[in-house]
Parts: structure tokens; C-alpha cells; sequence
């Protein structure tokens, strides 16, 4: 009996320490894994990108303006942009439409929309599969500029769309595909400081770079127009129409704005609004809703279904802001209706509105406005 009490008793123990145990002495398996998750982001942020040898409108970034004109001749338009920058166009004689910008003389950026031996080792056209076989799309990109270290982040959706590319002088290529035929259609080859103040990728160490706003630049808006006419072939669509009344309704639009947003936006939108025209940021801006759209035209008694509003402001860029519109997968819908249209720019300091009219019957649009 004594030794059954004895068994009893030892059992009870055992029973009661294994209970207790893992309370007052828990394993730390939790903190265990935070660390081996913050060692692999450590580490896949530490991988070194690939850097691809200088060629084309790559080596331009950096070199005297001069250098342009060298190159591609006298452009047929010198613009000054909203910003502290120049943008020079070029309409050369074999059809290449090149947009360079210039800040202090040098040449911070160029703008690619058609085909050329200049951006070698790719050409537009080509899908993302064509270009991975070539080079690593990364997602991570580590340096420095101006003695300061700067860390980038790129979404799925950027790698897929909107991938980075670096090249062994210090400058970079953004190359945007189409979200129609998933293509590439365009490419904009730009220094560090064009890259961190435009910032069309996640910051995640350094400071953003603030422009220099200047009152207002004289961008062309037929230029606009061409250069959505371009994008509009590389998707394999009609070009659109331009038509005086449009315009003139398109102008008037964006004067009225400031006058007539409080009868369309909420409160709150009111209030993000003011938010990002107080901000010096340009990556930060303000876009109407598709509702907010269908607002402001039943207050104008006008169709709904034939017209569309697209405005954003800040505009830094205005090709920029065109070739992110066509690679976004929300934006490009505006823009990828198969039938006729008449299309519209207006710009207006730092903003920008695209009225497109889906009927080009002449009788239609003056009774719809």
C-alpha cells in the first residue's frame, strides 16, 4: 500500500511540473522568429543590385546641355516646366520624339517614346519577360547622394509595370509597360535628384528632395496631346480628335475648379486636398474619384456617359505623369476605349485635366453643353 501511495505521489508531481513548466519557463519561440525575419529583410535589403554598363541616353545624364544639341540638334521647343527645370523637345525628321530635361545646364533627364538604338539594350515593345531574360528586375535599391545614404522599395506591381534600372554612372531608367498589351512603351532615363523628387517608389531611408516651384511654365498641350496619341498607338488604339469646343470646355473646367470643387468634394476630400497644395511634395497628390467625376458634370448638365474628367495636381512631370497613368492599372481604363474620341488638356499652374468626349458627332457635343 505504502509503495502504491508512494507511486501515486511521485505520478501527481510529475504531472503538476510538466503543467507548470512551460509557464514559468516558456520557450521564445516567438522572439526566435522575429529575429530570423528581421535578419532576412536586413539581408534582402543589403543585396547589392546590378549596375549595367553605360550606353545611349544613359551616358547623356549629367553632361552639359550642349551635349543635346550635339547629338540631336536644336530642339523644336524649349519649355520652362512648373518646376526649377527646362524641358527641351526634339520632333526629329525620322519621327523619334525625345524630351529632355535641364536643370543648371546639365541634363537630369530623358524621355524615350519610340523606338531607337539609344536605349540598348532595350527597345520599346518588348514584354518584362524579354527584359528579365536580360538583367535582374530587384526590388531594393541602396545609395547615396549628397553624402546621404537613400534606400528604395518597389512594389510587385512596380517590378511588374514599373521596374528600376540602374547604369554604372550613377543614373537610373524607369521603364513603364503598358497595362493594354503589357509593353514596354516608353522610358525615362533620369539622374539621383530627378529620382528622389519625383519618387514614384517607397522611401525607406533618406529624405524625399523638394523642388523649387515656379509660378507657372507654358507646357504645349497639342504637345500633350501627341505624346498621349503615341502612347495611344503603342496599345494598338485610335489616336483621338482634337476639337476647338472641347478644348475651350476643357479650359473652362479646370479655371472653375477652385470656384466649384466645394459643390462635388466632401469635406474630407476638401480637407486632403488643401493638405497636398500646402505640401511641398510632388509624389503626393490629388486625383478626382470616378463619382466625384459624375458629380461635377450633372452640375454642369452634362452627360455622364459620353464624357470623362481625369485631374491631378501636383503635375512635376506631365510625360511622367502619362506613361504612370498608362502603366496603372486604375488609371489606364480612362484611357483604353476602343472606339473615336475627341480629347482635351488643359493645365493650370501645377495641375492638369483631360476631358475626353466619346461621341465626335459636332451636334451631340454643343447640345451637351
Amino acid at each position: 500500500m505504502k509503495r502504491f501511495l508512494a507511486f501515486v505521489f511521485v505520478l501527481i508531481t510529475i504531472i503538476i511540473l510538466g503543467y507548470l513548466q512551460p509557464i514559468y519557463f516558456p520557450v521564445k519561440k516567438t522572439e526566435i522568429a522575429k529575429v530570423d525575419t528581421e535578419q532576412q529583410s536586413n539581408f534582402q535589403q543589403a543585396l547589392p543590385y546590378e549596375k549595367l554598363p553605360t550606353t545611349g541616353y544613359a551616358d547623356y545624364i549629367g553632361k552639359n546641355s550642349s551635349f543635346l544639341i550635339n547629338q540631336l540638334g536644336m530642339p523644336s521647343a524649349k519649355i520652362t516646366a512648373n518646376y526649377n527645370y527646362e524641358c527641351w523637345q526634339f520632333n526629329r525628321s525620322n519621327g523619334e520624339y525625345i524630351e529632355a530635361n535641364v536643370k543648371d545646364g546639365k541634363i537630369a533627364a530623358i524621355k524615350v517614346l519610340n523606338k531607337t538604338q539609344e536605349t540598348t539594350p532595350f527597345h520599346l515593345g518588348m514584354i518584362l519577360s524579354e527584359v528579365s531574360h536580360k538583367i535582374t528586375i530587384y526590388s531594393n535599391f541602396n545609395f547615396s547622394y549628397n553624402k546621404k545614404q537613400y534606400n528604395l522599395e518597389l512594389t510587385e506591381e512596380d517590378m511588374n509595370y514599373r521596374p528600376l534600372i540602374a547604369f554604372n554612372n550613377d543614373t537610373f531608367a524607369i521603364l513603364f509597360f503598358g497595362q493594354g498589351n503589357k509593353k514596354l512603351i516608353g522610358i525615362i532615363y533620369l539622374d539621383k535628384e530627378s529620382l528622389l523628387t519625383m519618387l514614384p517608389y517607397q522611401l525607406n531611408k533618406g529624405q524625399q528632395l523638394l523642388p523649387n516651384k515656379q509660378q507657372s511654365g507654358n507646357y504645349s498641350k497639342k504637345q500633350l496631346i501627341q505624346v498621349i496619341n503615341r502612347l495611344r498607338k503603342a496599345e494598338k488604339l485610335p489616336v483621338y480628335t482634337e476639337n476647338r469646343d472641347n478644348q475651350k470646355q476643357a479650359e473652362l473646367f479646370i479655371e472653375e475648379f477652385n470656384e466649384k470643387k466645394t459643390l462635388f468634394l466632401s469635406d474630407e476630400r476638401l480637407r486632403k486636398l488643401s493638405e497636398i497644395q500646402n505640401s511641398p511634395f510632388v509624389n503626393l497628390y490629388f486625383s478626382l474619384s470616378s463619382e466625384e467625376v459624375k458629380q461635377w458634370l450633372t452640375i454642369e448638365n452634362m452627360n455622364q456617359n459620353n464624357r470623362t474628367i481625369i485631374y491631378q495636381e501636383p503635375i512635376y512631370d506631365p510625360v511622367f505623369t502619362l506613361l504612370s497613368w498608362f502603366s496603372d492599372p486604375l488609371d489606364y481604363p480612362k484611357f483604353n476605349h476602343k472606339q473615336k474620341e475627341m480629347l482635351s488638356v488643359a493645365l493650370d499652374n501645377h495641375s492638369m485635366l483631360i476631358l475626353i468626349h466619346r461621341n465626335i458627332d459636332e451636334k451631340s457635343l454643343n447640345k451637351g453643353k
